[in-house]
């Protein structure tokens, strides 16, 4: 199977995950707010938000295992991917461990303050934050590897297993919170034993002193690049509570979480490529041998982007006003979230490839400079009196800063000269340009809440997106690889074709 081949039916594999997986947390989600109420709810955000920093707390061990092993698979050093493996899964056994005596002492406290309620959730959330270590290591091993069917039947699993057991404890159970607890606790414990199983994956207690250092030098600095990223990603939700409060971040909120379901459905093919690419830089020591792969496939996505995300952009306006007419207001920035969206994910390609080949400090150059500009131009837009449209305008800019500075980053370091990189940069821009104005005259010339036209505009669009997808088909034969990938799938194999 060629290389185009087997990516193009890992990509699959994930991008048919990844749907499902949306779908069913959306059903939970709405599941736990309703069962939960604002109060519930609130201690449940603390929980979350705990089990966020958990993940954090090997010190990057487990970023650094998922950049190891790929390369030192492809440089045969097998041996050393066994040390790097068991290492990094007894320091997360510690972690755990540590984690957990930290919040049941916390338990303790809160009921010795006659706190019953939090202190008997903080009990168990203990047992929720060791699961979920456990099942992101067992994940992140399946990718090393690149077991895509696997992880894709594991998170689609997760959220299909984990809406089924909310419906019987709450309907078994007297406390919701407690009912939540154990759903997440049964649902990771119960696919990280299928992942063990079905994965084959073997792991034993190990600590090498030498490899304990070889790896949280390689993790650590990625650890600190997540959590600037968290900071970057989170700091206009923080702009717009602050300076305009909790109704208009209401509005703001639909816009983000439309820009979170576009990108985790689309960035499906980064995350299947760095592993390829790690293992690909332990072969060959040289970056210009990626130069067709990484130029390749920020072209397909950049062709299949930009229909998607014009798609979203016309049909948003209808479906808010009859699904959610309460948030009518936000069509406007959620059009806007819909297009800026195309730059993290394009941009999630180039980082990925910059880390895959230890030039992470780049990926982090790029989010400081869009991490002042979204600081300054929302401050500006906030002060100048443009509200929720104006930060998400500023936010929208600063993507295209930080996405479009890793993309170019990447395909200068693989590219044969800084011309060819800026060439290739705007062969790849360049049908996000032309769908945009395409887009744009549509809105202003024709832009419609009722049905009619909104099928009528997305008639226009599908004909122009018939062009784009003739072109791409000639250009890079995607669909017909797809088509091959998605016949003869196999789920749980590495052979899928």
């Amino acid at each position: 199977m060629s290389f185009k081949q087997k990516f193009t039916a890992d990509s699959s594999k994930m991008f048919v995950g990844s749907i499902l997986s949306t779908l069913f947390s959306v059903a939970r989600s709405y599941m736990i707010a309703s069962a939960l109420g604002p109060t519930l709810l609130g201690i449940w955000s603390i929980f979350t938000t705990l089990l966020t920093y958990n993940l954090q707390a090997d010190f990057g061990m487990l970023e650094g295992m998922n950049k190891l092993l790929p390369y030192l698979r492809g440089k045969g050093d097998l041996e050393e991917l066994e040390k790097v493996k068991n290492s990094t899964f007894t320091i997360l056994c510690l972690v755990g461990f540590f984690v957990s005596l930290i919040l049941f002492a916390t338990a303790l406290w809160f009921e010795h303050s006659g706190k019953t309620l939090l202190a008997l959730g903080l009990k168990l959330l203990p047992l929720v934050a060791a699961a979920n270590l456990f099942y992101n290591f067992f994940v992140t091993l399946m990718r090393t590897e690149k077991k895509f069917g696997l992880i894709s039947l594991a998170i689609s699993g997760f959220s299909l297993f984990s809406f089924l057991l909310l419906l019987l404890f709450l309907h078994m159970l007297p406390s919701p919170l407690i009912s939540v607890l154990l759903t997440f606790f049964s649902a990771y414990a119960f696919i990280t034993l299928l992942l063990i199983l079905i994965g084959q994956a073997r792991v034993k207690l190990f600590l090498s002193k030498e490899i304990l250092k070889k790896v949280l030098q390689t993790g650590f600095p990625l650890i600190v690049l997540g959590i600037g990223l968290m900071i970057y990603m989170s700091l206009d939700k923080w702009l717009v509570i602050t300076f305009l409060g909790k109704e208009q971040l209401g509005l703001y909120a639909i816009g983000i979480t439309i820009s979170g379901l576009l990108f985790s459905s689309t960035s499906v093919v980064s995350y299947t490529l760095f592993p390829k690419l790690s293992e690909q830089f332990g072969e060959t020591h040289d970056p210009k041998h990626m130069n067709h792969i990484v130029y390749k496939t920020m072209l397909v996505m950049s062709y299949l982007l930009s229909p998607i995300t014009a798609l979203s952009a016309l049909t948003i306006p209808f479906l808010l006003s009859i699904l959610l007419p309460t948030y009518v207001k936000s069509i406007s920035l959620s059009t806007l979230f819909c297009f800026s969206t195309y730059f993290l994910v394009i941009g999630s390609i180039g980082g990925n490839t910059l880390i895959s080949i230890g030039q992470q400090k780049k990926v982090l150059y790029c989010l400081l400079l869009a991490l002042i500009t979204n600081v300054v131009l929302n401050y500006s837009f906030l002060k100048g009196g443009f509200g929720i449209e104006g930060v998400a305008l500023g936010t929208g800019l600063s993507y295209l800063i930080y996405g479009g500075g890793n993309s170019f980053m990447a395909l200068r370091v693989t590219s044969l000269s800084p011309s060819d990189a800026r060439a290739k940069s705007i062969t790849i821009l360049a049908p996000f340009l032309l769908t945009l104005s395409f887009v744009s005259l549509i809105i202003k010339t024709h832009s419609s809440i009722l049905i009619g036209n909104t099928l009528l505009n997305m008639s226009v669009l599908v004909l122009f997106s018939i062009v784009i997808t003739f072109y791409l088909s000639r250009q890079a034969g995607i669909y017909h690889d797809t088509l091959n990938a998605v016949k003869r799938l196999s789920w749980l194999g590495e052979r899928a074709l």
